[in-house]
């Protein structure tokens, strides 16, 4: 599951053509132009060119042609491979050449195009193929990656919490009888909080970790979304907003309605700390119906009846070049000591264990909104047709205005 919609899915597919001959790449930009589906196309002429391009960034997929007047063969492609090796490549060479294009698709070519062979339909889906399949690796590898850490963090967040049990134990008893005036007394306050604010990181990790799965009952959405609302409002101060959208009375789902609180509670910290000047956030609940169209622009969703829950807010948004890596645990953008790191991941993992996909919208200088699909099963009750899925609006809600400053989270999920 990626962490933000793709934009190749919505957008123009940004193609870097590297070929020096100008008739074939006028020939592959016209045939292109034909598709149904929308390409952008750059045009270098040389390796050094294509390098200096790829640098830049900004790119979805590149075209390479292996014989380039200052590079040939598999050397063109490994050099296209170390400027970028997340960036998905399409090789292309002549017929008589099939084994080195074979030997570039070992290497991580995602496809190849075969000269004189190929038409408009053949590179349109082999440039989408290359486009779906990487996004697919990095799903993968974003899986193995959470499924590695999390055995990780389980392992240590076992032993660790054995040893924080007796120093909290030890501490409370050489507490006792002490005055709460004499120095002592005041230093081992401070020692016990810090032992368990370590307590509340390790139950995090521990959660985080955990493979027995969600105890899922029937859960009143419209009940769950109050639930939260009531715990966020008293975090706020006066300059924040809290807006809540609530699902029409009998829209149930089949989940465990704690895990779903932790992980909208992290969303609505998150977007408070996304927020220092103050802001409103938005929490949106109700059951929509995906079609092809919509579930294009949600990585794995397929067409069917989901429960949608969205926390938005107003803040500062999520810089390019950080939304690849905001689900990583232990990744944080705030000052030691104010974000596990963990928040996120651990929204991630309660989604994907609901069998949900996550959606990640964001705008420097105008806000972001993660968006949960859980899917909706055995249910009688109609769902809204939905031929697109936009950023939620919140026109029909129910406002909460917060009354007191940040308060001390020691027992709440930490965010990123």
């Amino acid at each position: 599951m990626s962490a933000s919609s793709s934009t190749f899915e919505t957008g123009p597919i940004r193609v870097l053509l590297i070929e020096d001959d100008p008739a074939q790449a006028h020939l592959i930009e016209h045939l292109l132009q034909r598709s149904s589906r929308r390409f952008e196309i750059e045009w270098v002429d040389r390796l050094s060119l294509a390098i200096e391009r790829i640098a830049e960034g900004g790119l979805d997929v590149v075209v390479v042609d292996l014989g380039l007047p200052d590079s040939q063969g598999i050397d063109t492609f490994d050099a296209v491979r170390a400027a970028d090796a997340f960036l998905p490549a399409v090789v292309m060479t002549s017929t008589d050449c099939e084994e080195l294009a074979t030997e570039a698709v070992r290497r991580g070519a995602q496809d190849y195009i075969v000269k004189r062979h190929h038409s408009g339909p053949t590179i349109s889906r082999a440039l989408l193929y290359a486009v779906e399949r990487k996004r697919l690796e990095d799903q993968l590898r974003q899986s193995q990656k959470m499924e590695a850490v999390g055995a990780l963090a389980g392992g240590v967040a076992h032993e660790f919490n054995n040893l924080l049990q007796a120093i909290v134990g030890y501490t409370k008893y050489a507490m006792e009888g002490l005055p709460t005036e004499d120095p002592r007394y005041r230093d081992l306050s401070k020692a016990l909080d810090a032992a368990e604010r370590a307590t509340s990181l390790t139950r995090q990790l521990l959660n985080f970790s955990r493979h027995d799965g969600p105890t899922k009952r029937e859960t009143n959405v419209a009940e769950l979304i109050a639930n939260v609302s009531d715990l966020v409002a008293p975090l706020l101060g006066d300059r924040w907003h809290l807006d809540v959208e609530l699902p029409f009375d009998d829209l149930t789902l089949i989940a465990d309605a704690g895990m779903l609180q932790q992980a909208l509670m992290n969303l609505c910290i998150n977007a408070h700390d996304a927020m220092r000047s103050g802001g409103t956030v938005a929490i949106e609940s109700r059951q929509l119906r995906l079609g092809t169209t919509s579930c294009a622009t949600i990585p794995g969703a397929t067409p069917g009846d989901y429960v949608l829950l969205a926390v938005r807010d107003t803040g500062c948004g999520i810089p390019p070049e950080l939304r690849e890596r905001i689900l990583e645990p232990f990744f944080t953008t705030k000052a030691p000591g104010c974000g596990t790191g963990l928040g996120l991941a651990m929204v991630y993992s309660i989604v994907t264990q609901h069998g949900g996909h996550l959606r990640i919208e964001s705008e420097l200088g105008v806000g972001s909104t993660f968006s949960i699909f859980l899917p909706k099963r055995g249910s009688e009750t109609p769902a809204d047709e939905t031929a697109e899925v936009t950023t939620p609006a919140f026109d029909k809600s129910l406002s909460i205005e917060g009354s007191t400053s940040l308060a001390d989270r020691l027992l709440l999920p930490q965010s990123i």
